[in-house]
């Protein structure tokens, strides 16, 4: 199939380029802890995902996966979990990914048509929908190729862009009661995701291992970015008397 052959892949490269320019990022996170509680095993088929080990399909595979742009790659990940429409891709990753890869409206249904035109995910029938009547995808073998082939690729590092500690470096000794506030501010922002994270949590006693994994991240990070806070404050306090 083009999907995995060579033929497809300047297409598929453009459609890519293409569908990330119509679709910018969604905005970074920062709604009520309220509207963010995520209860995982609510994903329509939704169990552990367990991916054969690699062989010469997956080294096939690499090349064109590396091609797909990684807002592609997350949405296959979302249909690995199990048939869905792209209304529930949102609302899932609304409640997972949002703290660490946010998903727009405007990513998931441009990309949707370019995955299912490489035969990476294909529609289901009009009569097989979901339970609000939506068009429901699923991923197909050659989907789930390109999945574990991403799985495989060499992960790009993360990297911290913060106009809080951009203020804090650069402007905290012009009023650093001001710049104290603004610490206070952030750390009530970093409650309520905490909140949230330990929610996650409670609502599911026995998660599997990738899930436990990454609610264990958020976790230990927002911990940490509290401790900071604490720290910060005294700090700047220090600021404010000399």
């Amino acid at each position: 199939m083009s999907s995995v052959g060579g033929g497809g892949r300047g297409r598929r490269r453009s459609r890519s380029q293409a569908a990330e320019r119509v679709a910018p990022a969604a905005t970074t996170v920062g709604a009520s802890a309220g509207t963010e509680r995520l209860h995982p095993r609510a994903a329509p088929g939704a169990a552990e995902v367990h991916l054969p080990m690699p062989g010469a399909a997956d080294a096939a595979a690499a090349e064109p996966a590396a091609e797909l742009s990684a807002t592609m790659l997350s949405l296959l990940g979302l249909l690995n979990l199990g048939p869905m429409s792209g209304y529930d891709m949102k609302q899932i990753a609304d409640r997972s990914l949002r703290f660490f890869f946010p998903i727009s409206y405007g990513q998931i249904y441009p990309n949707l048509e370019l995955l299912a035109a490489d035969g990476l995910i294909e529609a289901l029938a009009e009569t097989d929908t979901t339970a609000r009547g939506r068009r429901a995808y699923r991923i197909t073998d050659d989907g789930v190729r390109a999945l574990r082939a991403w799985l495989y690729r060499e992960t790009e590092p993360t990297r911290t862009r913060s106009e809080l500690l951009a203020k804090l470096l650069l402007a905290a000794p012009l009023d650093p009661r001001r710049t104290r506030e603004m610490i206070e501010t952030h750390r009530d922002w970093v409650q309520a995701r905490l909140e949230v994270v330990r929610f996650n949590r409670e609502a599911v006693p026995d998660p599997p291992a990738n899930l436990d994994a990454t609610i264990a991240w958020g976790e230990t990070l927002l911990g940490a970015e509290l401790e900071w806070c604490e720290k910060a404050d005294g700090l700047l306090a220090k600021l404010g008397e000399s």
